[in-house]
């Protein structure tokens, strides 16, 4: 394990994980438009968005996967929850905001801009 967490890449996908073995105990999906972009670059970003937005959430541990399709990539983001009840309704409008956030979106692209042997 890194700093950063595990990463695992199955395929195309790289999934950034805390702790394995990963379980989605909630996801949501988006499409991020941009090209030639670090695929770890952009998982450990949205991370870091969605631990500072789900952090208060006992037991939850981020997870973020990133997949390049045509035009974008497609992003999985969520977690795992150690606690048998959670606030489910309120994480997926957490992460779904997250997602959707243009702003972030524009930073999210800055950071993973590809560079010479980025993931």
């Amino acid at each position: 394990m890194s700093g950063q967490g595990h990463i695992l890449i199955e395929g195309e996908t790289l999934t950034l994980a805390r702790r394995l073995p990963i379980r989605w105990d909630v996801r949501c999906e988006a499409h991020l438009a941009g090209e030639h972009l670090s695929r770890r670059r952009l998982a450990l970003q949205i991370r870091q968005d969605i631990w500072r937005a789900c952090q208060n959430v006992r037991g939850f541990t981020p997870l973020v996967s990133v997949t390049p399709v045509e035009a974008g990539y497609q992003v999985a983001a969520g977690g795992m929850v150690a606690v048998q009840h959670f606030p489910r309704s309120s994480i997926v409008a957490r992460l779904e905001d997250i997602l959707s956030c243009s702003e972030n979106q524009r930073r999210w692209r800055r950071f993973a801009a590809q560079r010479r042997s980025a993931a």
